[in-house]
């Protein structure tokens, strides 16, 4: 089950454009169930990032995903990639048959990156995170046709995301400099991180394996 994530505060000009970029995160006030049998107005279903919520507000079933190998390695805080292991959590679990709520009483609220800096590291790791995962179901034999299908859904998503930030801040707000270039410059990285990251998780388990 994933919840609302509210902003905490806009004091400044890094936090507003964070508010912007995510806003689904604090806006969807109804009640939602997701399966893989639900076939939502959404063309990149069930790849669809953002749609299901975030881990900064996750409740899982441990068993469940204790079952389902844990949290990818090669994705997440802490590694190359960055970011991306919620998304990936998110279509395993669709995948095994289980279903997705979103609860929007489950409140959680959001300190956002309160200076540029550390929001244009945020919004490139964003980037990574997001091209990293969908890296990971391109390789997958099982859903390359599927992925590869709806990258051009994708791409106008990024775009649709870009516009709706802008009309979000409006005209007396400029987004922080270098926020959305960074976060392409991420999309580009990503992939090659995560063949990096998937590397170096697979190394570190026959080390562990063998001692």
């Amino acid at each position: 089950m994933t919840g609302l994530v509210a902003t905490a505060s806009i004091s400044n000009r890094a936090e507003a454009y964070f508010d912007a970029r995510a806003a689904s995160w604090s806006t969807r006030t109804a009640p939602e169930t997701f399966d893989l049998a639900s076939r939502p107005d959404d063309l990149l279903y069930p790849y669809s990032p953002g749609i299901f919520g975030t881990g900064a507000n996750l409740v899982v079933d441990r068993d469940l995903v204790s079952a389902l190998g844990g949290f990818d390695e090669a994705l997440g805080a802490g590694t190359a990639t960055r970011g991306g292991e919620d998304l990936d959590l998110f279509v395993r679990v669709l995948r095994a048959g289980r279903a997705i709520a979103y609860e929007p009483s489950a409140l959680v609220w959001h300190h956002h990156r309160a200076d540029e800096r550390a929001l244009r590291r945020q919004m490139y790791a964003y980037g990574t995170g997001l091209s990293a995962y969908a890296s990971k179901y391109a390789l997958g034999r099982s859903t390359r046709t599927e992925l590869l299908r709806r990258l051009p859904s994708g791409v106008r998503r990024i775009d649709r995301i870009r516009r709706r930030t802008s009309r979000s801040l409006g005209p007396r707000t400029p987004a922080p400099r270098g926020a959305f270039i960074l976060e392409l410059t991420g999309l580009l990285a990503g992939p090659l991180l995560y063949l990096r990251a998937r590397s170096g998780a697979r190394r570190s388990r026959t080390t562990s394996t063998e001692t």
